[in-house]
């Protein structure tokens, strides 16, 4: 069995930092059965420059949708069951990435945290919307066919969110299946099967990366805020150092 993690990119401004600490962290650990491709939007054409897959993209609407059909689509060609799509504000641990997914379906598997949000209609009525959350959802090899296979016949326009439009297009097709992503708070790092960690803050959430209107006031301390939490996770997987003299970190809001 062998996994593809695709993790959404971005090299503009304080992102570039934090890209480079994934890198430096967690993706150091090899592992014989797991490769790792940062894919990003460029205005170049489509190249993969050792692990870094840049995807011809400047549509910012578009962007982050088809720009991880586009990546599913140009990894096709290498050997993998599964898919992990996340972002570079999570830290994997390798290894128990692997144990998680042994034990699931090969085929027509769809695994994450399931959402559900209430989206308008024109008619005044709330349509319930349910999908994966965007910063660790899983696929198996026939799921990404069959969506590399709609994305080429019929490409989505005006489609923001790349999660809420996989959820829509699998929505009756597969089985879900739960699966959990660990919080930057104490309990979750203590955790010794933890796979997938997400090492935001919970009071850094308000502040958060838009591809259209670009970094917020207050997102270049939540990006250093990201690298310091990710760096302590990584000294505390790795080295077996004392916990409680890196929780300094965390607020007393976010153990609570």
């Amino acid at each position: 069995m062998r996994i593809l993690v695709l993790v959404q990119s971005t090299e503009k401004e304080v992102y570039a930092d934090l890209l480079r600490t994934q890198m430096e962290t967690w993706d150091m650990i090899p592992h014989p059965n797991i490769e790792v491709i940062y894919y990003m939007a460029s205005s170049k054409p489509d190249n993969l420059n050792g692990n870094v897959l840049s995807i011809t993209n400047t549509d910012h609407i578009t962007k982050v949708f088809s720009t991880f059909m586009k990546s599913v689509r140009h990894c096709l060609n290498k050997e993998w069951d599964y898919i992990l799509k996340t972002d570079n504000s999570v830290y994997l641990v390798k290894e128990k990435l692997y144990e998680l997914l042994n034990s699931k379906l090969r085929e027509k598997y769809y695994g994450g945290v399931p959402i559900v949000v209430l989206a308008q209609r024109d008619d005044g009525f709330n349509l319930p919307i349910s999908f994966m959350w965007g910063e660790g959802f899983i696929i198996s090899r026939d799921i990404a066919i069959y969506l590399v296979d709609m994305f080429n016949k019929a490409p989505l326009k005006g489609i923001l969110s790349e999660d809420i439009v996989i959820g829509q297009l699998l929505n009756g097709y597969c089985s879900w299946d739960q699966i959990k992503i660990h919080m930057a708070i104490p309990s979750d790092i203590d955790d010794p099967d933890g796979a997938i960690y997400r090492v935001r803050l919970p009071e850094s959430y308000k502040a958060t990366y838009s591809p259209i209107f670009g970094i917020p006031d207050g997102m270049n301390d939540v990006i250093k805020s990201d690298i310091s939490v990710m760096q302590t996770i990584h000294k505390i997987k790795t080295n077996g150092k004392d916990q409680n003299n890196n929780r300094e970190i965390f607020s007393e809001e976010t153990q609570s």
